[in-house]
């Protein structure tokens, strides 16, 4: 039974990069894969192994990763899953991409987000609000704000065009979800 599930969780899990059972368990239950909390979280740690055992995922301490992931599961990177699971969860199509490095402007954002309803789409950067000081925030939406190039390189991330971009805090994000679907 889990076997039919498992390109689903390597969908999510190439989104999400990292993660643990109860984050895939609470998207296998919200999208109906599964009708109770504990089979859900059961079956989403059986998929999660199988998907290790054959290299797709490494298995860490208590989380899955894909093998391109540098993070660790600490409380920043679980901070970026959480959000990132309550998107996946939305009513919209989103695409999420997570961990990559923009080279021209020396960024690694937490992730770059894609909503989707009836072909049109919103883009947004979103920042994990943890340590960080208020410096650090503000020099990266700068860079967001200023880049003229911004625009150009999501376009060719997302491969379609996007026309604006824009940069949501971890604190700010259930307010611009809110506002935007």
């Amino acid at each position: 039974m889990a076997k039919i599930h498992e390109p689903v969780v390597k969908s999510w899990m190439d989104e999400i990069k990292i993660a643990a059972d109860k984050h895939i368990g609470e998207l296998l239950l919200h999208f109906g894969h599964f009708t109770n909390d504990v089979s859900a979280r059961t079956n989403a740690g059986k998929i999660l192994n199988a998907l290790a055992e054959t290299n797709q995922l490494v298995k860490g301490p208590g989380y899955f990763k894909t093998p391109d992931c540098q993070s660790q599961f600490k409380e920043h990177a679980q901070l970026i899953t959480n959000l990132l699971v309550q998107i996946k969860k939305l009513t919209v199509e989103s695409v999420i991409v997570r961990e990559h490095f923009i080279e021209p402007v020396s960024l690694r954002p937490d992730a770059i987000v894609l909503l989707i309803r009836d072909n049109q789409g919103c883009c947004f950067v979103l920042e994990v609000l943890n340590h960080e000081g208020e410096q650090s925030v503000e020099k990266k939406r700068n860079v967001w704000k200023h880049w003229p190039e911004r625009t150009t390189y999501l376009s060719h991330l997302f491969n379609r065009p996007i026309p604006h971009v824009d940069f949501v805090t971890s604190e700010q994000l259930p307010l611009y979800i809110k506002e935007i679907i």
